[in-house]
């Protein structure tokens, strides 16, 4: 059984949290133009997903990630309180 007990685990911390979604959108509307036998309504009764997004084929995880942490604030310029 998981115990989730609220006590901070030596050594691990979450400084910050960055996000990055692709520029390729694909809606449900584009699948239904690709062929796929689905509708947008019953996608979105089903799952409720209206659209999805794809990495461009150069596009890695790698940059993904970078491109995710860019906004954060730098090692340098975290408050006092975020010891690493």
């Amino acid at each position: 059984m998981l115990n989730n007990t609220s006590t901070s685990v030596p050594g691990s911390r979450i400084l910050g949290l960055g996000h990055y979604q692709p520029s390729n959108v694909v809606t449900n509307d584009d699948l239904v133009a690709r062929g796929v036998d689905t509708n947008d309504a019953w996608i979105r009764s089903r799952v409720g997903i209206a659209e999805r997004r794809f990495a461009d084929p150069d596009e890695t995880v790698i940059d993904m990630g970078e491109a995710a942490v860019r906004p954060l604030p730098p090692v340098e310029s975290r408050p006092a309180t975020w010891t690493s």
